[in-house]
């Protein structure tokens, strides 16, 4: 018997298959929700429920949910959003309203205001708004005050004291 012919005890191997990570900034909707717009996908019109929402496409109109929305990199959002929590990887051209948290990764942009019980906004962010915090989550997403007009009132225009 040669060396060739020899039987070899081998041990099994093991196969380790890695996925890809994603990092901080990148997100991945499709997973994580279950209700998806795909990229590719334009919506128009409005949403409402319970279901957590993830978006890599279009959309154009409404949301307003009592679970998680996440805008991937791929994602725009031109609108009103009101949710427990808000992750934004994409854009978002519009309000937005968080019972709990908004988050906004490093490739997000977000142009409107911004009302949450907590904040998280990354380095390398575009921001233009306003943001408005609470201490307090409430039951209910915030909705912005309605603007005050001032009348002038009648009579006596003389000086007024702030005593």
């Amino acid at each position: 018997m040669g060396f060739f012919d020899k039987k070899i005890d081998e041990e099994p191997r093991t196969e380790i298959v890695s996925t890809p990570k994603t990092t901080d900034a990148g997100i991945r909707p499709r997973r994580d929700c279950e209700c998806y717009i795909a990229h590719g996908v334009t919506v128009e019109g409005k949403i409402t429920g319970s279901a957590s929402v993830g978006i890599d496409g279009d959309f154009d109109g409404q949301l307003d949910i009592s679970s998680t929305l996440m805008i991937g990199e791929s994602g725009t959002f031109q609108g009103e959003i009101k949710a427990k929590d808000v992750v934004v990887s994409g854009t978002v051209n519009g309000d937005i309203s968080a019972d709990n948290l908004l988050e906004v990764h490093p490739t997000g942009n977000s142009h409107g205001d911004i009302y949450a019980h907590r904040l998280v906004i990354a380095d390398g962010v575009i921001f233009e708004g306003n943001i408005t915090m609470s201490r307090e989550p409430s039951s209910e997403p915030y909705s912005p005050p309605e603007p005050e007009t001032e009348e002038e009132p009648e009579g006596e225009s003389g000086p007024v004291s702030n005593y």
